[in-house]
């Protein structure tokens, strides 16, 4: 993997592992995944969620309950990634809150039809009405998106908030540039261009790379 000096690379949750762990020069890594240590320690094995609908809603849901309903086609990322596990856990809470049944996620899990490697692929789907319903994260949800899917919002009490911690790679080769380009994250500024995105600030301590 040859790539220029100042090169950002974006994909998926598990190639990052793979990559972090290729010995491939590395500065810093940006993760959705709260269970971020345990997976640089083991590379080898909160946004907020939106229920997406097509805009033409041919399943024709109204509230989050009829995701229970029989026949709806549900896609989700895989439990894999960190979007399908807070999607699942989701499903979990609502099971828990007045107005729903006690087995809504096993129902609505039932439903599923596609398991994704990603979020974009979840709301891709929904985008092209091959799925009645998908869960997706509020930046996600670009104008662009907005204007081909309906929004069901779920409960702020019963939803998952995704946590993006950013980590300086012990063996960046350049530390000085990492750590400013994660100072120029967590700062006013880079929390602006986030939130701008659809991101909620949210500023946390630099660890120093030991």
């Amino acid at each position: 993997m040859n790539l220029p000096d100042g090169a950002i690379l974006t994909d998926d949750f598990s190639s990052f592992a793979i990559v972090l762990a290729s010995g491939h020069p590395t500065q810093f890594i940006i993760t959705a995944d709260r269970d971020f240590n345990q997976v640089l320690a083991d590379p080898a094995n909160y946004g907020v969620q939106y229920l997406l609908v097509p805009s033409s809603n041919p399943g024709r849901i109204k509230r989050l309950q009829d995701l229970a309903r029989p026949g709806l086609k549900l896609v989700l990322a895989g439990e894999a990634v960190p979007a399908g596990k807070y999607s699942r856990e989701v499903l979990a809470k609502l099971s828990a809150a007045p107005g729903f049944p006690s087995d809504f996620a096993r129902r609505a899990l039932a439903n599923l039809v596609s398991d994704e490697e990603n979020v974009k692929a979840v709301v891709a789907k929904v985008q092209l009405g091959e799925a009645d319903a998908g869960l997706a994260y509020q930046s996600d949800v670009t104008p662009a998106v907005a204007s081909r899917v309906r929004v069901l919002e779920i409960p702020e009490e019963r939803n998952v908030l995704a946590e993006y911690p950013i980590a300086i790679v012990r063996q960046a080769a350049d530390t000085a540039g990492a750590r400013a380009f994660v100072e120029l994250v967590l700062s006013p500024e880079g929390q602006r261009v986030l939130g701008r995105h659809g991101l909620l600030p949210g500023p946390v301590p630099v660890a120093s790379p030991r």
